[in-house]
């Protein structure tokens, strides 16, 4: 026989049910604000609008979702800075370290991943062997804020290399080289190799071998609750997407057949 105290019970469970179902509808239904930083050909902007591989590989990810997006671009220091302070929801195609692993929600999935190299002028002496620590006596320029993987963290942390100027952007460093203010500017090679292209300065620089690293870039969110379960749903369709050939397809459209997809 069922009691009023258990019809009480069964309404209170299909009220929580419900809730829960509303709650985590609304999570979905709101719109992800991006903080982006530009850096072609992985995200840039045209005519007002961001495109770029990591921007179509997150607007087809977050469209399986039925998840709206909105993205705006800002200097990179200051992209991180809004989605640590949770004024932005995520960030993508970053670097993941043990200090931001602290601050943001990573992707498991690996978004991008791109080779980081050293590039000086054509006319350049400087010769790398490998050992970064090496080339302590010159001068560097790199984004401000970024990091280039596990050699160039552990070099930056001890000191190694005391001659590094951080810049707000690639380009103002490719000019910085140019006019012998900087020896040596390290970044992404296709974000390098796109800046380039769009100076027309081809004949000017050169790509010191091997790469520094190849470095995975991954998706990273605002410390919320919510974001867990954004996060979670992310790397789920991220790897269908994988799997099925996808992604495989953004990123040749703009690298080629070649280039090596995130794992």
């Amino acid at each position: 026989m069922v009691t009023q105290s258990m019809r009480l019970l069964s309404i209170r469970l299909l009220t929580l049910v419900v809730l829960s179902f509303l709650i985590v509808s609304f999570i979905y239904a709101k719109t992800i604000e991006f903080a982006t930083f530009e850096q072609p050909p992985v995200i840039y902007n045209q005519k007002g609008q961001l495109k770029g591989i990591a921007v179509e590989i997150v607007k087809a990810v977050f469209k399986e979702m039925e998840q709206p997006v909105q993205f705006t671009s800002y200097p990179f220091s200051r992209s991180l800075k809004m989605v640590r302070e949770n004024q932005a929801d995520a960030i993508f195609a970053i670097v993941k370290t043990k200090s931001r692993e602290e601050e943001f929600i990573f992707s498991q999935q690996v978004l991008l991943n791109q080779d980081a190299v050293l590039l000086v002028n054509s006319d350049s002496d400087i010769q790398y062997n490998g050992n970064l620590v090496n080339l302590r006596h010159y001068r560097f320029a790199t984004l401000r804020s970024a990091t280039y993987g596990s050699q160039w963290q552990n070099a930056m942390t001890n000191n190694a290399l005391p001659r590094v100027i951080e810049l707000a952007t690639y380009r103002q460093s490719l000019l910085m080289l140019e006019k012998n203010r900087v020896d040596i500017v390290i970044g992404s090679h296709i974000t390098l190799a796109q800046e380039i292209k769009n100076l027309n300065a081809q004949h000017k620089y050169k790509v010191l071998y091997p790469p520094l690293e190849s470095v995975p870039t991954y998706m990273a969110f605002a410390k919320t609750k919510q974001n867990y379960q954004l996060k979670e749903k992310f790397d789920q369709i991220l790897k269908q997407f994988k799997q099925d050939g996808r992604y495989q397809q953004i990123v040749q459209e703009y690298l080629g057949a070649d280039y090596p997809s995130g794992n």
